[in-house]
């Protein structure tokens, strides 16, 4: 009987979402001497809001130092990212304020991560969860795309760090499973949260507005007979949003419409964002075939389940009852590849995966899901499409989970920094910020604890249904894992010598000094020679750390 409990308790669906749950919150990344702007001037924006009652964060700057894409007006500096991400920020803290007393630049940044990230994205993934149950009655299936969604997709990463990312990537999500549905009986429930998810996602990333936009009107076109009380809907979802970030434009910029892209302080964004559209050209073919391929960046490396969402849309154009759908979702997708092929900062940074495009990896996730629905893969166990979508599955908690939990910035300079870089450090026993950490373990433990907590979501997903498939779904996962292991690393890398200089960088900026496996010296001077000299990129890391502690004995 107690074996049996057991085994129910592993089956739940509740277990199943709160693991999901724990490796939003489990892991807290905290990397203070990379000085991350996309977080860091959100976090600014914050504490200038709560604690000075402003907001412009010069005061915040003055006292915290440096952070980079800052807008100035007016001799005022200002955030110039989209402003939902602080404005909740600010909401959370300043409840806290009513009885806290005020926090540094560190506590404050894993408090907005947690109350005005993980949280809301955990809300909307249950919302998410809701709809789908309610579209396909295929709770396996939802939970493979939840499952995907969280753990599979460069959407992890942004969980981690306090930007919009995630937060806009599910708002689109949702938009295109109310799309889908359509609403037959309530145009004007619907319509109110289309129009709040659709203004959600727009004011915590504006590029969100290519997806929105057709999403929105494919909302409408749907709503037959039903058009005024569904577009109703839709005003009365978005103003709220739209006039809490109007309001922060006025402020700040002032005028609703004006952000701070029109005002940045660093010159060389400023030069980058005033050539053509806000810097968007013409589209370069090279810039879209490493966003969505290369080894560094591309969505289809970090998230390859989207590849499955290609597919669902090219299967929907030849289908009558999905031909519209397609079409409006195909616009969504050809916007978000028009961008990332056009800007001319597509790279963005340190960063897991196109970040700017992250709307197109929910989107993708998701049809990608109902394709495998659509041919019954879940209720067929032989299926060799499922075979194919948990293989993908695999590689993308491989590629995108073990950076976003451990380590969420991917430097420009590696070419395949998952194996070259992620992958072997983890397996060192590197280790972020963690309840693990923070419960007195080891490094080389809580590296370990850290990755069972990444990989039980699906560990628990695949026990829910071994009666109904058996073990054959496990010996996939096995398989792709292990083969993901011996190919990787045989994937382009990175030159040795700019790869030796770079890792001695990167373990210097790590943080915190209790979660690496050893204390990294002081670069000697004159030693230049032995850091280029550190090997080719599998044994990189090892030959690092021989280094490093031959260092020390001298």
């Amino acid at each position: 009987m107690l074996a049996s409990r057991a085994q129910n308790l592993l089956g739940s669906r509740q277990l199943f979402w709160l693991s999901i749950f724990v490796t939003f919150v489990f892991f807290a990344p905290y990397h203070h001497k990379l000085n991350n702007p996309n977080e860091g001037v959100r976090i600014f924006m914050v504490k200038a809001m709560v604690d000075h009652g402003q907001f412009h964060i010069d005061p915040v700057v003055k006292k915290w130092k440096y952070i980079n894409d800052k807008s100035k007006r007016d001799g005022k500096l200002y955030s110039s990212k989209a402003p939902l991400m602080s404005m909740m920020g600010a909401g959370a803290y300043g409840l806290y304020r009513l009885w806290g007393s005020a926090m540094d630049e560190r506590s404050l940044t894993l408090f907005c991560r947690l109350w005005a990230n993980a949280i809301p994205c955990m809300l909307l993934l249950l919302l998410l969860g809701w709809l789908l149950d309610r579209t396909t009655n295929d709770r396996r299936l939802n939970d493979f795309i939840i499952l995907s969604l969280a753990t599979g997709t460069h959407l992890l990463a942004y969980v981690h760090v306090f930007s919009g990312h995630t937060l806009a990537a599910l708002c689109s999500g949702v938009m295109l499973v109310l799309l889908l549905r359509g609403e037959a009986k309530f145009g004007w429930r619907a319509g109110g949260l289309m129009g709040l998810c659709g203004a959600s996602a727009v004011a915590a990333e504006y590029p969100a507005f290519l997806v929105v936009a057709p999403l929105s009107l494919g909302f409408l076109y749907h709503q037959k007979g039903r058009r005024l009380p569904a577009l109703g809907g839709l005003v009365i979802g978005i103003l709220p949003v739209a006039l809490v970030a109007g309001w922060a434009h006025h402020e700040m910029f002032g005028a609703f419409w004006k952000t701070g892209y029109s005002y940045l302080e660093n010159q060389n964004f400023n030069r980058m964002h005033s050539k053509d559209f806000f810097g968007i050209g013409l589209p370069r073919p090279k810039v879209l075939g490493q966003a969505l391929f290369s080894t560094d960046v591309g969505l289809f490396f970090f998230s390859p389940l989207a590849l499955l969402g290609l597919w669902t849309l090219a299967r929907w154009f030849r289908t009558s009852a999905q031909r519209a759908n397609a079409v409006f979702i195909s616009a969504a997708v050809l916007g978000m590849l028009y961008f990332i092929s056009a800007h001319r900062g597509w790279r963005g940074g340190w960063v897991i995966g196109p970040r700017y495009i992250s709307e197109l990896t929910a989107m993708l996730v998701i049809l990608a899901g109902l394709l495998l629905h659509e041919l019954n893969a879940f209720r067929k166990g032989e299926s060799k499409l499922l075979t194919a979508a948990l293989a993908l599955h695999v590689l993308g908690l491989l590629h995108s989970g073990i950076g976003s939990a451990f380590f969420p910035h991917f430097s420009e300079t590696y070419a395949n920094p998952v194996y070259e870089m992620m992958i072997p450090m983890a397996l060192q026993g590197y280790t972020p910020n963690s309840w693990a950490l923070d419960l007195g373990l080891g490094p080389q433990a809580a590296a370990w604890l850290g990755l069972g907590v990444l990989w039980l979501p699906l560990v628990l997903w695949l026990q829910r249904n071994l009666v109904f498939w058996g073990r054959r779904p496990t010996f996939v996962c096995t398989l792709t894992l292990w083969a993901a292991l011996l190919i990787g690393p045989l994937l382009p890398h990175t030159n040795p010598r700019d790869f030796g200089l770079e890792t001695r960088k990167m373990m210097r900026i790590w943080e915190p000094s209790e979660g690496r496996p050893i204390d990294l010296p002081a670069p000697k001077t004159g030693n230049l020679a032995s850091e280029i000299a550190l090997g080719k990129n599998k044994a990189g890391l090892k030959s690092l750390r021989a280094q490093c502690n031959k260092d020390e004995e001298k």
